[in-house]
């Protein structure tokens, strides 16, 4: 079963607003994660921020479109 497009449909707007709120966090983080020399601290937050770039890239809306697994009326 594809699973493309699956995180988007079901999380949508709210990793967006949640990764806007989170970024300047994360980018204090990954800084001291660098001073301490932590091994990849560029990569902490890395797959939620990747998810953030997703679901920019296909909002919520076209993403449940697509889905054979949502129910609902889009």
């Amino acid at each position: 079963m594809p699973t493309e497009g699956l995180a988007e449909s079901y999380l949508g707007g709210s990793v967006i607003s949640v990764w806007e709120h989170m970024e300047p966090l994360v980018t204090v983080e990954r800084a001291r994660r660098a001073q301490n020399a932590l091994p990849d601290p560029d990569r902490w937050q890395q797959y939620f921020e990747n998810l953030y770039h997703l679901v920019r890239e296909t909002p919520a809306e076209h993403a449940r479109a697509r889905s054979r697994l949502w129910r609902l009326p889009v």
